[in-house]
């Protein structure tokens, strides 16, 4: 068990152990560099990923992490693998001052060249809401710290090559691109008597698109909706934030109408039959942080799920194919440091 405070040296400490381990074992020299190198390849990923600057660490890891070395009985390092948990979600949505969000989107930001920039209609001098606190603005293009952003980008996006393609690479660029522009997004409040607001894109009186086809737009709630909802929707989406939702399901490859009903409309099932009724703008909110969060975490357990595929392949052991008792594991638990 490697424990301490954030910033004690935990994860480098766990990264040396590793590259001890596989040196003194009984193992051939290509197998064994094989794995250490798709043990030190996992690093700079999960670090992109998993790691936020906090008020007491440049590169604190906001996440547990449990790494296996498995033997033989002769002391071949035959296989490794990685079990994450604790990933700390709520760092996607919101930061406390003079802290950031997950290092990936800054270096993305900073090393995506032009044409990948446009194609996910992102800025990298903006300040986007999800990853700037009131007090923060983004690194100037050329600066040492934005210089530093980029590089960093190119040793991930090299890890990144051991593991998966450059298209599944893209995908996740396309994710990450979703989520900042779904962090724009803003609601108008339209349970008042004023309405909906004149250029608003939500109509009180068009209820979800939920019915057969939740692409398709309906000027009513469909059937089984209660009273409510046919009512209309509380809660619209501002028209300066209506482009970053549209862009957001892009990316996403979701209906856009689907998307914004989601976040308007709650569903409720009971013997089958759907029934609606509004979010209030609160909602609506919760739901869009919800919903950030569940995807950010879902592409952090898919990348950590094909570094273990990659690590594992074709070993028999790592398939629970071999006889049980001939594999012997060394556990490294590498727990994320306090900040308070």
């Amino acid at each position: 068990v490697i424990s301490g405070e954030s910033g004690a040296g935990k994860t480098e400490t766990a990264k040396v152990t590793m590259r001890f381990l596989a040196q003194i074992s009984r193992t051939g020299q290509e197998h064994g560099e094989m794995i250490q190198d798709k043990i030190i390849s996992s690093s700079p990923i999960l670090e992109s990923f998993g790691n936020a600057s906090t008020v007491r660490n440049m590169n604190s890891s906001r996440f547990g992490k449990y790494n296996t070395m498995n033997f033989n009985r002769v002391g071949h390092l035959k296989f490794a693998g990685i079990q994450t948990y604790l990933l700390e979600a709520s760092r996607v949505v919101r930061q406390q001052p003079r802290e950031r969000n997950f290092h990936v989107f800054y270096e993305m930001l900073a090393g995506l060249d032009d044409e990948s920039m446009a194609n996910l209609q992102l800025d990298g001098a903006e300040k986007y809401r999800l990853l700037y606190t009131e007090d923060a603005m983004p690194w100037s293009p050329g600066s040492p710290d934005h210089r530093r952003e980029a590089a960093k980008f190119q040793e991930l996006t090299a890890a990144l090559g051991v593991f998966v393609t450059a298209e599944t690479q893209t995908m996740f660029w396309e994710v990450l691109g979703a989520l900042i522009h779904l962090g724009e997004v803003q609601f108008l409040d339209l349970s008042g008597d004023e309405g909906c607001p004149e250029g608003s894109d939500a109509s009180p009186h068009r209820g979800p698109s939920m019915g057969t086809s939740l692409a398709a737009s309906s000027p009513r709630a469909p059937a089984g909706s209660d009273d409510t909802a046919a009512e209309g929707p509380h809660v619209g989406v501002t028209p300066e934030s209506s482009d970053h939702l549209w862009q957001a399901a892009d990316l996403l490859g979701v209906s856009h109408l689907q998307l914004e009903d989601a976040l308007k409309w709650k569903e409720r099932k009971v013997n089958g039959s759907s029934s609606f009724s509004p979010r209030s703008k609160t909602q609506a909110e919760q739901t869009l942080q919800s919903i950030i969060k569940i995807i950010y975490k879902r592409l952090f357990d898919h990348i950590v799920a094909r570094i273990n595929e990659s690590s594992q392949a074709g070993n028999t052991e790592a398939n629970g194919k071999d006889v049980m008792g001939k594999i012997n594991s060394m556990g490294t638990l590498d727990i994320y440091g306090f900040e308070r």
